[in-house]
């Protein structure tokens, strides 16, 4: 794979010295295949040469002139080749340019050799962070969110840029290369062609690799995931190795693989090496899924029909069809519709089920024997694979999500269903990010994911997300709090305007948001994303002049929303540890001092973070996390909690912010003109909004 600081210095000189070589090649040849196909033959025809010796120099003359015309159309090819790869190369090399502008606006730097750090000079520096106050408990980068993500961007680009340039290499070989007829008709007429030709070739390889059972030993296995990993990506390839594997080949050939090598023994390396092909086979079989390429449909319905089916001899210790799919489905992308249907069917045969759920998909399969293979990272229980496969394609989430008919398959799975714990915590985790992902349009598990523009659809899986949170009460399990956080954090705007408005119309069900609310305030780590995001917003709200419904705002309305948006969390926070809604875990887990890295942690699923960041949003949040340690210190509790006290710091800071933007305005008006009216307004409002919970 090319490094960053190849492809981003590339000289393209030479290449662009070779494109124009080969222009002039084609053209040359051009005219030689014309003067050979119209010149010699015209004028053997118009000789009247008969015999014998006049037939063979016929056939000679026209093979010439034959091959005249394929070495144009070979010259043909490879000058069209490297256009499109300079094209693709140029487009990558401006992919990074863009991203290292785009990390220095957010006060990142990109070095020379790809490496992302925060800016020597930016707002996130040791001497920044230094100015604005320490960050409650030791301190450690609080940018690495953003440095993750967009060192996976980057990753992505050269990545993209490696196969188009194996791809190109292999298109050229087709056509020139040593072990090629010369003077035959083209093979690869473009990089498309190349790619169709390596995809199916390596394929085939792929297939007699397994026919053979070659995963059984580690050379075989290694070159299974050196096939797939240049591959999975490939439709060619993906199409080419799902139908000649068949729906049914597919799964026995995995669940073949977890059975583990005929020798008995899995070493670390054979182990690992078995992870990965299930990442390269994931990968491949959600492009596969993709295509509608003959064969395609026969093996997505197949797919679900086996899904309640024993694989194998059909043994009582035999997986079942599901469950070795949605192994799989732990890695890619699979088609939306596919999704959603396999949802369905995975949803109705759990249904038809004559025992208990919660140990059903523990005794279907010989667990212990794959974990033996490839470790806890093996899935029993199908509804895991499945939401990671909705997480990875938020369109199907959304879509699934918001299906009612026949059932509502989400409630079904996120309230009713007696959750098994089989995989440990691992499917209401999966679940929990599938939820974000259809509430927000946003896979979590890429970091390289950007913020999506909200649609209708968002807005309703968002509604639906939180009435069904609401619904579990306190059976909300731990691992939804912060995808939860996450959400909340994403329709920032419509959180604020239901939670700082007497507006009988709120976007939200104000119920539904405060259970939810409370429910995340009871793990720190999912309170700090939801109080950060939001602080976020209301920094950003001081500027606007309407409600997300239209509803017009004066000044003072703005600085009324921050204040009861404040109250209103502060409260969910209050009712998490001393409330109706309180637990022992709640309590336990704030008793113990917090240590939270703020400033960025939300930085992909937030609009506008870049514009809001150079505005100092930092020294806001910081007030927030001031406010918080000093509550741990001082061990507030039930009677002695009072918001206007606990957070005097952060509203103080949020009216200097709003003042900031509304300053003409204020310096008319009594109650505002000065830092302590101010103070006392937003924190009449924060009384308000924590009475309002």
């Amino acid at each position: 794979m090319p490094g960053y600081e190849q492809l981003n210095n590339v000289d393209f000189r030479s290449l662009d010295a070779a494109i124009e070589d080969w222009r002039q090649t084609k053209g040359d040849l051009d005219a030689l295949a014309a003067e050979a196909a119209q010149g010699l033959l015209s004028k053997i025809e118009a000789s009247q040469w008969r015999g014998e010796n006049a037939t063979v120099s016929r056939e000679f003359i026209i093979r010439a002139g034959s091959e005249f015309e394929y070495a144009y159309q070979q010259a043909q090819a490879v000058f069209t080749i490297l256009t499109d790869f300079r094209a693709v190369l140029a487009a990558h090399q401006r992919s990074l340019q863009e991203l290292a502008q785009e990390a220095r606006q957010q006060g990142l730097y990109v070095q020379a050799n790809g490496t992302v750090i925060e800016q020597p000079d930016g707002p996130y520096s040791d001497l920044g962070l230094e100015q604005s106050g320490p960050l409650l408990g030791p301190g450690t980068s609080s940018r690495q969110a953003d440095i993750d993500h967009f060192a996976a961007r980057i990753q992505a680009v050269l990545a993209e840029a490696a196969t188009q340039d194996e791809t190109t290499a292999r298109a050229l070989r087709e056509n020139i290369g040593e072990e090629r007829e010369h003077f035959a008709p083209v093979t690869a007429e473009s990089l498309f062609d190349g790619e169709r030709a390596q995809g199916i070739a390596d394929a085939q390889e792929y297939l007699d690799l397994i026919e053979s059972e070659a995963y059984n030993t580690q050379e075989g296995i290694d070159r299974l995931n050196e096939l797939a990993a240049a591959q999975s990506h490939n439709e060619h390839f993906a199409t080419y190795l799902a139908t000649g594997l068949g729906a049914e080949g597919t799964l026995e050939f995995w669940a073949d693989v977890l059975d583990g090598p005929e020798s008995g023994e899995v070493s670390d390396v054979y182990r690992e090496s078995v992870l990965q092909l299930r990442e390269n086979l994931g990968v491949t079989f959600g492009t596969a899924s993709e295509s509608h390429r003959d064969g395609m449909d026969a093996w997505r319905n197949d797919m679900i029909a086996l899904g309640s089916e024993r694989i194998g001899t059909g043994a009582a210790m035999n997986p079942y069809g599901f469950q070795i799919m949605s192994d799989l489905m732990m890695h890619g992308n699979y088609n939306k519709d596919w999704l959603v249907d396999y949802g369905a069917g995975l949803v109705n045969a759990e249904q038809e089920m004559a025992f208990d759920t919660a140990q059903f998909w523990a005794n279907a399969a010989p667990v212990e024997e794959y974990r033996r293979v490839i470790g806890d990272e093996y899935r029993a229980d199908p509804f895991t694979g499945f939401m990671r496969a909705l997480g990875n394609n938020p369109d199907a989430a959304t879509a699934f999500l918001l299906t009612e008919d026949p059932q509502d398959y989400a409630e079904y799975i996120v309230t009713v269903r007696e959750t098994p714990r089989t995989d440990g915590g691992a499917v209401h985790e999966e679940t929990g990010q599938a939820l974000f992902a259809a509430a927000t349009g946003i896979n979590p598990h890429d970091p390289a994911a950007l913020y999506v523009e909200h649609t209708a659809d968002h807005d309703a899986a968002r509604d639906r997300v939180l009435a069904l949170g609401s619904a579990l009460g306190n059976d909300f399990p731990p691992e939804f709090r912060d995808p939860m956080a996450k959400i909340l954090v994403n329709h920032g705007g419509a959180v604020i305007d239901t939670t700082g408005s007497q507006l009988a119309e709120k976007p939200l069900s104000h119920r539904d948001l405060s259970v939810v609310a409370t429910q995340i305030s009871r793990d720190p780590g999912s309170y700090g994303i939801l109080n950060e995001g939001i602080n976020y917003f209301l920094v950003e709200s001081f500027h606007d002049t309407e409600t997300a419904s239209g509803s017009p705002l004066a000044p003072e309305d703005t600085l009324a929303r921050a204040g009861q948006t404040v109250g209103f969390l502060e409260q969910a926070r209050n009712d998490a540890l001393y409330g109706e809604m309180a637990q022992e875990e709640s309590d336990a887990a704030w008793n113990a001092r917090w240590q939270y890295h703020a400033f960025g942690s939300v930085a992909n699923f937030i609009p506008e973070l870049g514009d809001i960041v150079q505005r100092g949003v930092d020294v806001y949040t910081q007030a927030w996390l001031d406010d918080e340690l000093a509550r741990i210190e001082g061990e507030y509790s039930e009677e002695r909690y009072v918001v206007t006290e606990s957070r005097v710091n952060q509203l103080g800071s949020l009216a200097n912010a709003w003042y900031e933007v509304n300053s003409k305005w204020a310096d008319e008006e009594t109650d505002y003109r000065t830092e302590s009216g101010r103070a006392n307004k937003i924190g009449e409002a924060a009384l308000l909004g924590r009475d309002t919970k």
